[in-house]
């Protein structure tokens, strides 16, 4: 009995080598880089927060080769177009409670060297925030807009829609 674990363990260990759910980038493009985005907002300091989300979801999600993006075989290149705050949730002193914000993202990705892109995405997040610690949930707010932003971004610009 004991033989028979063991034996049925490492068959379904060995099934298990070399399974990948993240996106196949590679099959496509030898290598990705991500441009520094330009900012279309007032909002300063956007630019890094998103190259850097886009990059980690490209790192994480999927099995892209990330170099530089003047030595790329396909190169992600987009703009920050929008950034908001709202208003909110106030209390009877007329005290804001909770807020939020909205980015959006609009990207492309240029294959080769071409001038024309293969794909675009735009995307956008609204994030509402509690204002009792104001600078840190704000920031946290950005960077979960972010995150869902570059997701989206990477899911079309890569995904199984077409070859990207």
């Amino acid at each position: 009995m004991r033989r028979l674990l063991v034996v049925l363990g490492l068959a379904l260990g060995a099934g298990a080598c070399g399974y990948n759910a993240g996106l196949r980038v590679s099959e496509h493009h030898d290598s990705v880089g991500v441009e520094i985005l330009g900012n279309d907002t007032y909002e300063r300091d956007l630019e890094p927060e998103v190259h850097d989300e886009l990059t980690r979801v490209l790192r994480d999600q999927s099995d892209a080769h990330l170099v530089d993006p003047r030595d790329a075989q396909a190169v992600v290149r987009g703009t920050i177009s929008a950034f908001h705050r709202r208003g909110g949730i106030r209390n009877r002193e007329n005290q804001l409670l909770e807020t939020g914000l909205y980015i959006e993202v609009q990207a492309k990705l240029f294959v080769g060297g071409n001038e024309a892109p293969v794909r675009s995405s735009t995307a956008g997040a609204w994030v509402g925030y509690t204002l009792d610690n104001p600078l840190g949930n704000e920031r946290e707010a950005r960077q979960r807009a972010m995150r869902h932003i570059a997701e989206e971004i990477v899911l079309e610009l890569f995904g199984p829609s077409g070859d990207g």
